[in-house]
């Protein structure tokens, strides 16, 4: 900025009202605010990488099971899909809505709402594989995939 403008600027908000300058000031300072908190939010969501999948206990209980028993556990899938003698069952289930909520003081925030599919590999009858992918993929919600299937580990 040169000399000129800033003195300008200087001058102009010299001559304005103190209330006026203050408004000015905080509409400005309320821009930038909302800006930091945008780029963190940013940061933390966007540009993280997705949530490493590991080896959960549920996931690695289910290998071996009938697709019978996984139905009668699990229930109804979202989806099936056959092809070529291998069966995916595709089930999904969402974070509870008060855990997107979490209460601050006198009100809530707004969370992300987060879930898991859960696909689960059937061949010849029985489970081969499960494999979790999270939605959003930055936040890990395995702990929704898990409670999918807690019935079925709990009945064996």
């Amino acid at each position: 900025m040169s000399k000129t403008a800033l003195s300008f600027e200087v001058l102009t908000l010299t001559a304005l009202p103190l209330n006026v300058v203050h408004t000015l000031h905080s509409r400005a300072m309320s821009a930038a605010l909302h800006r930091i908190a945008g780029l963190c939010l940013l940061a933390a969501f966007g540009c993280a990488g997705p949530a490493v999948v590991g080896q959960y206990s549920n996931q690695q209980r289910l290998i071996g099971q009938s697709k019978a028993a996984v139905l009668a556990c699990a229930g109804a899938p979202r989806r099936e899909q056959a092809h070529d003698g291998v069966t995916l069952l595709y089930y999904y289930r969402e974070a509870p809505v008060l855990e997107a909520s979490p209460p601050v003081g006198k009100g809530t925030f707004s969370a992300i709402r987060h879930g898991c599919w859960a696909t689960v590999v059937v061949a010849e009858e029985r489970v081969t594989d499960v494999v979790y992918r999270f939605e959003p993929p930055a936040i890990d919600a395995s702990n929704d995939c898990e409670a999918i299937f807690d019935l079925c580990i709990s009945q064996r």
